[in-house]
C-alpha cells in the first residue's frame, strides 16, 4: 500500500468489503497496511468515481462521503488520516512501513503479530499481492508483496485472513483456481473466498475456527452488485 493511492477505487473497495465483513461477522478485524514509499507512477490515481455518486455511493454511502470529503480537502492525504475516518473505526492498525531488507522484514511480521494479536480477521494489503517466483524474500522490491509462509503463520495462530491481490497476465479463472487450491493446501481445512473486480481481487481465507465467515462471505457478495466486486 502506498499512500499516493489512497481514496482510488481499489481503496473504496477494500474498505467497503472490509467494512462489510466486519458487520457481518462480528469479528474483529485487524489491518496491515504494508506501507511502501510513493514513487513516480500514476496508475494508482483512479478517483474519478467520486465524481458519480448515483453509480459508486449505494455501495457505502457513509464510506463514500468520508473519502469524498477527505480528498476535497487533501489531495494527498495519508493513512492516518483515513484511519481516522468514522466509518473505518472499531479495526487496529498497523500502518509501519515494509522494507526489503531481510531481517527488518522478520521484525516487521512479528510486529504485525503483536499489534495484531487481538484481531480474529487480518487483512494483508501488500502493493502486488502474494508472492512471485523469481523475487525471493529479502530481494529488491520484495516489500510489494506478502510471502505464502507469513501468511501460513498467521492462519496458524487461529487467524482468518484476507489478501490484496493484483491480477498477473494470464487468464483470471486459471490464476484463481491455482491460487485458491494453493491456499488450501498451505493452509489446511481452511475455505478460499474470491472477491474479484476488474483489476484486482481478494482473497478470504477463512480459518476453522470463524466457519460462520463462509456464510458471511457468501452474503456480503450478494448484498453487492458486479460493478464493485463479485464473490466466487
Amino acid at each position: 500500500m502506498k499512500d499516493q493511492y489512497i481514496g482510488d477505487i481499489n481503496d473504496y473497495r477494500k474498505y467497503t468489503l472490509l467494512r462489510a465483513l466486519a458487520r457481518e461477522s462480528g469479528l474483529r478485524v485487524g489491518v496491515c497496511w504494508m506501507m511502501t514509499p510513493n514513487d513516480s507512477r500514476t496508475d494508482g490515481n483512479k478517483r474519478l468515481y467520486l465524481r458519480q455518486p448515483n453509480r459508486w455511493r449505494h455501495h457505502d454511502p457513509d464510506l463514500f462521503d468520508e473519502l469524498a470529503a477527505l480528498l476535497s480537502i487533501n489531495s494527498s492525504p495519508s493513512i492516518s488520516q483515513v484511519e481516522a475516518l468514522p466509518s473505518l473505526q472499531g479495526m487496529t492498525y498497523l500502518n509501519a512501513t515494509v522494507s526489503d531488507n531481510l531481517l527488518e522484514r522478520q521484525a516487521y511480521m512479528s510486529a504485525a503479530k503483536a499489534a495484531l494479536t487481538g484481531s480474529e480477521l487480518i487483512f494483508f494489503d501488500p502493493d502486488n499481492g502474494l508472492n512471485v517466483g523469481s523475487i525471493k524474500k529479502g530481494n529488491r522490491n520484495s516489500s510489494k508483496y506478502i510471502y505464502r509462509d507469513e501468511l501460513v503463520d498467521f492462519y496458524k495462530t487461529g487467524k482468518s485472513l484476507l489478501v490484496y491481490q493484483h491480477y498477473p497476465r494470464i487468464h483470471r479463472s486459471t490464476f484463481e483456481q491455482s491460487v485458491s487450491a494453493e491456499l488450501v493446501a498451505f493452509c489446511p481445512d481452511a475455505n478460499v473466498h474470491i472477491f474479484a473486480t476488474g483489476n484486482v481481487a481478494f482473497f478470504l481465507i477463512v480459518h476453522t475456527f470463524h466457519d460462520s465467515l463462509n456464510q458471511v462471505a457468501i452474503r456480503v457478495g450478494q448484498q453487492h452488485t458486479d460493478d464493485i466486486f463479485v464473490h466466487r
